[in-house]
C-alpha cells in the first residue's frame, strides 16, 4: 500500500466502519460513484462494476445515442456463479 493510499484509508476508515456492512470491501464503492456522477461533466453517465459485461445490443445502444435525456435506465442484473477465466469469455457467451 502506498503512502498516499494509506493515508487516505486512515481518514475514511472511521466512516467506512460506521457505515459499511460488509467488513471485506475496504471501501465505499457507492460513495465514490455518487461523488462521480455528482462531479461529472458528460451529457450521460454510465456506473458499473468491474465485473459486468455488456450485450453487442447494450454497447450498439450506447455508441448510438439512443438515450432520452434525464431518464434513469436500469438493467436486469443476473449473477452468474461459476469459476471461469474472463480471458476466455467471449460475445457468444454474453448473448
Amino acid at each position: 500500500m502506498t503512502a498516499a493510499r494509506s493515508a487516505a484509508s486512515s481518514s475514511i476508515a472511521p466512516y467506512h466502519d460506521a457505515l459499511s456492512l460488509n467488513p471485506r470491501l475496504e471501501y465505499l464503492e457507492f460513495l465514490a460513484k455518487n461523488v462521480g456522477i455528482r462531479r461529472a461533466a458528460g451529457e450521460y453517465v454510465l456506473t458499473t462494476n468491474c465485473d459486468v459485461f455488456f450485450s453487442r445490443v447494450v454497447l450498439d445502444v450506447l455508441q448510438q445515442g439512443r438515450l432520452d435525456p434525464r431518464v434513469l435506465y436500469r438493467a436486469v442484473r443476473h449473477d452468474v456463479k461459476i469459476a471461469v477465466d474472463s480471458s476466455l469469455v467471449d460475445w457468444e457467451m454474453l448473448e
